[in-house]
């Protein structure tokens, strides 16, 4: 987690490339479109989005997120987005 948060700060897209399974699938909602799920395939898919955002990293901090392993992306002490991720012997899949 802490290679993740770093390279994710950094908007470090090699960073987190590193630490993403290659074909790791990142579900969303759409906000204000509850139930329209968006999925993100691929690692270095998800990196070059997630770096868009890099400024918004600083807020975020680790967390248990319903018993998994997460971040939450809280700005102002309000939560606006969690992430949960599961593990393989050597990479993240969030």
């Amino acid at each position: 987690m802490d290679a993740f948060i770093t390279a994710l700060r950094a908007g470090d897209i090699e960073g987190l490339v590193a630490v993403l399974d290659p074909d790791v699938v990142f579900r969303t909602d759409v906000p204000g479109r509850p139930g329209v799920p968006v999925e993100v395939h691929g690692a270095r898919n998800w990196a070059k989005g997630a770096v868009a955002y890099h400024q918004m990293a600083r807020f975020i901090a680790p967390a248990l997120v319903n018993g998994a392993v997460g971040l939450i992306l809280a700005p102002r002490c309000r939560l606006q987005r969690a992430l949960t991720f599961e593990f393989d012997d050597a990479h993240a899949l969030v």
